[in-house]
């Protein structure tokens, strides 16, 4: 399957915005997600597809270590979630703890992986590998790996309708205030007061390389999910769908367009009141734009 393909039956697309305290200040610091939560995309393309995807957990570096080599000796790949600061060839280096990549073989000292962004196979060192799996915090796991234990599929029209459902219902009637079309209505109106924060700039770039930044990111994810149903329109022969993925295009570009508008605020000095007040009336409008897609396409999907 292509990557969007894989995006789109993952029920990957999503919205979140929350705000996490720092126990050291005391202050909120905003994180805004363009995707469902970390994990969940691999689980529900297990859900709607067929396949019983396997977690195993530990806080045994050596057990880690024995489940992973046990797939990779019988020619599996494995994934793995860890925090990206401790991969070798990371160029930039800021904790994540919940980065994604696979594992598809080793040597001596090196791990093979494949990462974001490039189907090009990597190196890194078991120590920073194991350590990257291994560390705590935000988000962290207890050193995580995974895989698919491949079962007969669903039938395919039925694992679309059931994924593109599935998503449909995260956005618009999210479990809570701050996923989906209200949590988007809930960023426009928090981001004006971004200024108190003493890290607003460092809160701008981060919010800037995580919609922007690497591999199919820009514009929020949507332009990945307009390609899925673009694709999806061709082999189920259906125009409409087709229509609705020109519309996330168009939601794409209008996030992109926030996103670069809230980087070059990051790199100015000086009052910034007004172009947060414009960035929250253009937020607002992409609520409205991706409500009507949504409303769309569970038309389409259910007709």
């Amino acid at each position: 399957m292509s990557e969007p393909m894989v995006f789109g039956l993952g029920a990957g697309l999503g919205f979140n915005y929350m705000e996490r305290c720092d126990r050291k200040t005391g202050l909120h610091e905003p994180l805004v997600f363009c995707t469902t939560d970390p994990g969940e995309i691999s689980k529900s393309l297990g859900e709607i597809l067929g396949p019983k995807l396997v977690l195993e957990e530990t806080v045994s570096r050596s057990e880690a270590r024995t489940n992973l080599f046990r797939r990779l000796d019988n020619g599996k790949p494995y994934g793995l979630k860890l925090d990206r600061f401790y991969l070798d060839y990371a160029e930039r280096k800021a904790h994540f703890n919940a980065h994604y990549l696979t594992a598809c073989g080793y040597d001596e000292s090196h791990l093979f992986v494949v990462d974001v962004g490039s189907s090009e196979i990597r190196r890194s060192a078991f120590q920073s590998i194991e350590r990257a799996r291994s560390t705590k915090g935000f988000m962290s796991s207890k050193n995580l790996g995974f895989y698919y234990d491949w079962r007969p599929l669903t039938a395919f029209e039925s694992a679309f309708r059931g994924a593109v459902l599935k998503t449909v219902t995260n956005m618009l009637y999210g479990p809570s205030s701050f996923d989906g079309i209200r949590g988007m209505e809930r960023f426009a109106e928090r981001i004006r007061g971004w200024p108190k924060n003493p890290n607003f700039r460092y809160q701008l770039m981060n919010h800037y390389l995580t919609w922007e930044g690497e591999g199919e990111a820009r514009g929020g994810f949507r332009k990945l999910y307009a390609e899925f149903l673009e694709e999806m329109s061709i082999i189920m022969n259906n125009r409409e769908l087709g229509l609705v993925g020109e519309s996330f295009r168009t939601i794409a570009q209008g996030w992109t367009e926030i996103d670069d508008r809230l980087r070059q605020l990051c790199l100015e000095q000086g009052n910034s009141d007004v172009r947060l007040i414009e960035g929250a009336k253009a937020i607002k409008k992409q609520a409205k734009l991706e409500a009507q897609a949504c409303r769309e396409l569970e038309r389409v999907v259910t007709c």
